[in-house]
């Protein structure tokens, strides 16, 4: 049996269909139309452990019209709390255009994100290729998991290891009514590179966190563009010598919200531990806004005995009258 799209009471069988495929060492496409799955989609612990094409273009997310419409391969999550993906191996690459949605938005008590990468050693997760993907209603679109999950009898248990989950390529790719960018709770998941990707709204204000690296760390943004009004750029747990690079260069647009924030920088951690944790920064930011002035937005938000040692930020705008 193949996909069967446009009817939600076909997830199940999505499911089995999608799966055999990467079982089985193919590659699966996915078709123009609304693929509606149950359960993430899993690529095994193996190097390399899949490859994704599509059918459709990519544009932007819009309810149906059948004046403007055009052929989109979209895979629909129907399941509270699960995420599209779980990637258990090294060398996924998916890089042709693809629509993931949720049903549900992302809530506090049932975060998913889009796409969730295991930590483990063998194989060396990461070395993935993520391009040209819309996703919305996520809590992220990418998550480094401290951990991966076992099969337990018919149940998927989670085992703790913070081994890799590094090294991944995510670009062209843009968010929409989504939280956060990247979420990161491994601290061996480093050198992620975001290269021109968007962030976008869509729906009521949040405060949108771009990398919220909780642990792990040095990554690369170039040519972000942010089409969020509350907006900050890097929010940070646990401090590590080994992975506190962050560079990259960003487009913050025009709001007419009087609400409006950039925030660059915060620090989430244990206070008593800001004092010796120096992180890089090397970041240039162009504001389509003249933030009035600019002093008075929360650029930082870190406790004032926190070294800023090696941070070179530069914030641009034209003054206006």
């Amino acid at each position: 049996m193949g996909a069967v799209v446009n009817k939600r009471s076909a997830a199940k069988a999505n499911v089995q269909w999608m799966q055999n495929l990467i079982n089985g060492g193919k590659i699966p496409t996915v078709p123009v139309g609304k693929l509606y799955i149950d359960e993430p989609i899993r690529f095994p612990a193996k190097n390399p452990c899949g490859r994704i094409r599509t059918s459709g273009g990519a544009g932007y997310p819009m309810d149906y019209h059948g004046q403007i419409s055009g052929p989109i391969s979209e895979i629909v999550q129907i399941t509270p709390g699960q995420p599209c993906f779980i990637v258990g191996g090294a060398g996924l690459y998916s890089e042709e255009p693809l629509y993931l949605t949720h049903e549900q938005a992302a809530a506090e008590s049932e975060p998913a994100s889009a796409i969730e990468i295991e930590g483990r050693d063998p194989p060396a997760t990461g070395r993935h290729r993520f391009g040209n993907m819309l996703v919305r209603r996520w809590e992220s679109l990418g998550k480094a998991l401290n951990g991966f999950y076992e099969k337990v009898g018919s149940d998927w248990v989670f085992q703790e290891d913070e081994n890799h989950a590094d090294n991944t390529v995510w670009h062209d790719c843009e968010t929409f009514q989504c939280n956060r960018l990247f979420w990161s709770k491994n601290q061996q998941a480093v050198n992620h590179v975001f290269r021109d990707c968007r962030v976008n709204g869509l729906g009521p204000e949040i405060d949108f966190v771009a990398f919220d690296i909780e642990r792990g760390g040095c990554v690369k943004f170039p040519g972000l563009i942010v089409e969020q009004s509350q907006f900050t750029l890097i929010r940070v747990t646990d401090y590590s010598p080994n992975n506190c690079d962050f560079e990259g260069s960003v487009f913050f647009d025009r709001f007419l919200n009087p609400d409006t924030n950039l925030c660059v920088f915060e620090y989430a951690g244990n206070p008593a531990y800001a004092n010796f944790s120096k992180w890089i920064l090397d970041i240039r930011i162009f504001s389509a806004l003249q933030l009035n002035p600019i002093e008075n937005h929360v650029l930082y938000r870190v406790p004032v005995d926190m070294p800023r040692d090696y941070w070179n930020v530069e914030i641009r705008h034209i003054p206006q009258n």
